[in-house]
This record gives structure tokens, sequence and C-alpha cells, in this order.
């Protein structure tokens, strides 16, 4: 599968689930070829040592971090029991906070559809 295939089907994921989508659906909606032995981290130096989800492959590394996928999704940081929920945790300390750590911390994601300019806000 290709970058640009990956990509696409991460964003058809997150369009079918709308909101609240863990790096465990979107490695699920690919299959092994998104898994792999490299890491999403944070890449901020405000945040560094903060770890997203591993376990992954460069094609889904590549396909998340294209402009394509964060032109129409975004991250939230979320609560430990999503992830309990779906069945897989990273063997990392919890990160609490949003700060640098000296070691490596797990910080739980999920991930939405933007909102589009004038589109109205549901709660």
């Amino acid at each position: 599968m290709t970058t640009e295939e990956m990509t696409e089907r991460l964003i058809e994921r997150v369009r079918q689930m709308k909101s609240g989508v863990s790096f465990v659906d979107l490695v699920d909606a690919i299959g092994e070829e998104a898994r792999g032995e490299h890491s999403i981290e944070s890449g901020l130096p405000q945040l560094k040592n903060i770890v997203w989800w591993s376990g992954l492959s460069e094609t889904f590394i590549a396909a998340f971090a294209s402009r394509e996928f964060r032109d129409v999704v975004e991250p939230y940081s979320c609560s430990v029991l999503v992830y309990m929920f779906d069945g897989a945790m990273l063997g990392l300390p919890l990160a609490k906070r949003q700060r640098p750590y000296k070691k490596p911390h797990w910080m739980p994601m999920t991930f939405a559809l933007k909102k589009m300019r004038g589109e109205r806000k549901c709660k």
C-alpha cells in the first residue's frame, strides 16, 4: 500500500467514526502494513519525550504526518480509559501534563475531523 492510499484509509476511518478515534482504530483500519518498529512522538521541544503511539511502520507514520491527513484530522488528548477499552496500551509511564519529560512518557490521543469554517458546533 502506498503512503497516499494509507492516508486515504486513515481519513476514511476518522470520517466513519467521526470522533474519539484512537491509534488502535487507525492501525486496525490499515492492518499489518501499519505495524512496525517506529513511534510517533510529539516532536515539539516543549513536549520532549511525549510518545503518542509505537509499533508503527514508516509508511503509517508518513501517512499520519501527511498534509492531507493533518488538513482534515486533529488530535485531542484523552483518558487512558479509551485505550483500555480498545484493548491496547503502551508500557510507558503516563504523561499527566503537557510538559517535557526526561524519559519517554505516553500521552493517549484520539482524533476527530476538524470543524469546517461555518459548521455549527453541537454539544
